[in-house]
């Protein structure tokens, strides 16, 4: 994922499990290699950015309407 200058991937040592961390921003994903083999980290970043736009999408749809409908009023 060297490709992508907001995303990071690192092998992070936890105990005695070498844990894959993916640090995509805003979000921080990762899981151990075992689970993680069969998963793209470039599927973790469309999963996390889809997430993400949900987000905001969701923050833009409560709070916009409630900020211009006070502007107009």
């Amino acid at each position: 994922m060297g490709e992508l200058p907001w995303c990071d991937e690192r092998l992070v040592q936890i105990g005695d499990e070498v844990v894959r961390v993916w640090y995509i921003f805003p979000f921080l994903l990762y899981g151990s290699t075992a689970e993680c083999q069969c998963l793209s980290p470039k599927l973790f970043a469309a999963a996390t950015l889809a997430l993400y736009a949900a987000f905001v999408m969701l923050v833009l749809g409560l709070i916009v309407p409630e900020v211009v409908g006070y502007a107009y009023c």
